[in-house]
């Protein structure tokens, strides 16, 4: 009896192994190609071929590209730093139209040189009442923001083989937000988006923010599209020194491995690969447990970290070693996080650098795998 589930076991396994195995993993970049809004022209505005010659020559095979939510419908509250996101259904604004033109030359463009593309949307949802996150009784908040501007992308996209994703809530945070989305708001989402579009993946983060407890308990979904998605920034005091707003360390002053914060109140302590395999159990077991295909959205360091080429390979080893999908965090933007410039190069929101860096050979030599 022993030696039969023994025999069960290890067929159990190797099935395992098969199915595991049996998916592609995809290995790309975040692009921050749409207007943002706080710098509204500073986006999109010289997009061209050149980026994707570029994504093409280091073998991307995958994007992942930002589109925002239209600023005019950010009202601040005098006083509050809460925001109304009233559903007005109205996608014909000056905003929208530039950005779903940029979005076109995008897909052209991904189509040409065979790069699949992962939209997401960007939140600016702040205060603590969950009415701004979705509101049922008047179809206010960010939920039906987001649930109609996927409508409008999944129709015009959907017969294009090139669109591999939609990441329509990347970093949940309040706890009610995070509750809500997963144990009413994502099937709701899904269903309506996959009623258009039923060849696309819509990517689920538990949460919180893009952390991995949310996988603690999680029961998988029954739906056949949902990827699973994770944001990898452990620790944050390393990924993030010189970032003000999260880290009030200097630049350049923390290394890894090393002794280290992970956030704000946590205490110090010893980062290493072994480490960063703890701190992404949850997802990983979630994943071995349901065989459930993953992607991980956005993972990075500021270029100014010291040897951020370890962290890189460590991250990248073991996302490669579980067949998980992955787009590095980031090109365009801010480039405080782009690979092509170099740790004294200036702050500023120049897209494409000139630097063959030790993060961009270390990221090329995983590209390659494609």
């Amino acid at each position: 009896m022993i030696l039969r589930l023994t025999i069960f076991s290890l067929i159990s396994i190797s099935l395992l192994s098969i199915q595991c195995q049996s998916q592609k993993v995809y290995r790309g970049i975040n692009t921050a190609l749409i207007n943002d809004v706080k710098n509204p022209n500073e986006y999109g505005a010289s997009i061209n071929k050149d980026y994707f010659k570029l994504f093409s020559k280091w073998n991307v095979n995958v994007i992942r590209v930002l589109f925002r939510v239209d600023p005019k419908y950010l009202s601040n509250k005098q006083g509050s730093v809460l925001y109304d996101l009233p559903y007005l259904n109205d996608f014909n604004t000056d905003y929208y139209k530039k950005n779903f033109q940029v979005l076109d030359t995008v897909i052209k463009y991904a189509k040409s040189y065979d790069i699949k593309v992962i939209i997401y949307l960007a939140e600016h949802i702040k205060g603590k009442k969950s009415g701004v996150f979705y509101n049922p009784n008047n179809e206010s908040g960010y939920y039906y923001e987001m649930l109609n501007i996927y409508k409008v992308i999944a129709e015009k996209y959907k017969d294009n083989s090139i669109l591999f994703a939609y990441d329509p809530l990347s970093e949940p945070k309040r706890k009610t937000e995070q509750n809500i989305w997963k144990e009413e708001l994502f099937e709701k989402f899904y269903n309506d988006i996959n009623s258009i579009d039923n060849s696309t993946y819509i990517l689920f983060a538990p949460g919180p923010v893009g952390m991995v407890e949310g996988f603690e308990g999680l029961i998988p979904f029954t739906q056949e599209k949902v990827l699973y998605s994770i944001h990898c920034y452990y620790p944050v005091g390393y990924t993030h020194q010189g970032i003000k707003e999260f880290v009030k360390n200097k630049a350049g002053e923390i290394k890894y491995p090393g002794d280290i914060k992970d956030k704000w109140n946590s205490s110090v302590e010893y980062w290493d690969k072994e480490k960063l395999i703890n701190s992404l159990k949850p997802a990983l077991e979630f994943k071995s447990k349901y065989n459930a295909k993953f992607f991980v959205g956005e993972f990075g360091v500021v270029r100014w970290a010291p040897d951020a080429d370890l962290w890189i390979n460590d991250v990248v080893s073991i996302l490669e070693a579980n067949n998980i999908s992955w787009t590095y965090f980031s090109y365009g933007g801010i480039n405080k996080w782009n690979p092509t410039f170099d740790k004294n190069d200036p702050v500023s929101f120049q897209a494409i650098g000139d630097k063959e860096t030790i993060i961009l050979k270390t990221l090329q030599n995983y590209w390659q795998n494609n």
